[in-house]
């Protein structure tokens, strides 16, 4: 989720008492999996949106497997510093 900020080794707070909707950042459980992803929907459809070009988008709307495991509220991201 590189281009909505999350980078490697950033801490995300997820809320499973949220409702997802359009555009909120979920982890999205996907058969075994889980991922982070975007959600989007439009006109009774579903997809997994991810912010890295790498990865494709998937829609999941008529999925069994797809779950909104939770909604993400916060991203917290480790200070780089270094002494000297």
């Amino acid at each position: 989720m590189i281009g909505a900020g999350i980078q490697d080794h950033d801490i995300v707070v997820v809320d499973r008492a949220l409702t997802a909707s359009d555009h909120a950042i979920i982890i999205a459980k996907l058969g075994t999996e889980l991922m982070l992803r975007r959600l989007r929907t439009k006109e009774g459809r579903t997809w997994l949106v991810a912010a890295n070009t790498a990865y494709a988008t998937i829609e999941v709307t008529k999925r069994e497997d797809f779950e909104v495991w939770g909604v993400c509220t916060w991203v917290l991201h480790k200070i780089a510093w270094r002494l000297r």
